[in-house]
């Protein structure tokens, strides 16, 4: 009896045993489950807010191959004739940049050099301004490279915004501003402009003929 007893104790306590193992296992791996969840949210969330920007966005990784791209990114690359239905994810962005040739050469190579500087630690940022007219509009953008972090330099964030209302309005404020100066210069009126403290900072063409000024 005693030795029965002695059995099932021993049954009894591996029972037990296999019971706390399957537990721990389970919970270790309901654990892993909700990690995986909260990854695929945070995902989700993070997707979701580059798609509701209006810049294209692409993420390029630390050896610039395109790991993803925003929905701006890929209506833009749609309109303007993109072949590839991938929208360049996978491609070397800095490779095709490198390879640029025609009107916009000049400006891909010099972005292709702001991403590695980046993507080397050489600087924090990059940001350059460019035309990217097509063959109906004007269009300007802004290339703004940003590097991606965790305990090194992982990849850079490559974000193109649509400037052309801003360029648009200071080219017609320059345009206005010359047709004063134009209007100014050469009125039949004599006039001039005061500073703050009533100096004389500019006279036009009539006032310096009555000033008796000559070239």
């Amino acid at each position: 009896m005693q030795m029965l007893n002695a059995d099932r104790g021993i049954k009894s306590e591996k029972t037990m045993f296999g019971l706390s193992r399957n537990a721990t296992e389970g919970n270790k791996n309901e654990a892993l489950r909700e990690s995986e969840r909260q990854e695929i949210s945070s995902a989700a969330a993070h997707s979701s807010i580059l798609n509701a920007l209006p810049a294209h966005i692409a993420l390029l990784d630390e050896t610039g191959v395109v790991v993803s791209v925003n929905e701006a990114w890929r209506r833009f690359a749609t309109s303007n004739g993109m072949k590839d239905s991938g929208f360049g994810v996978g491609q070397n962005y800095l490779n095709v940049c490198t390879d640029a040739q025609g009107s916009c050469a000049e400006e891909a190579h010099d972005a292709s050099a702001g991403i590695r500087s980046v993507l080397r630690g050489e600087a924090e940022e990059f940001i350059r301004e460019y035309p990217c007219h097509s063959t109906t509009e004007k269009r300007w953008f802004q290339l703004m490279v940003t590097p991606v972090r965790e305990d090194r330099i992982s990849g850079v964030v490559v974000m193109h915004a649509n400037i052309t209302e801003r360029k648009l309005a200071d080219e017609a404020s320059r345009i206005s501003e010359a047709k004063f100066r134009d209007l100014f210069d050469n009125a039949p009126v004599a006039y001039h402009e005061l500073d703050t403290e009533g100096r004389f900072t500019r006279i036009n063409n009539t006032e310096e003929l009555l000033l008796g000024y000559t070239n």
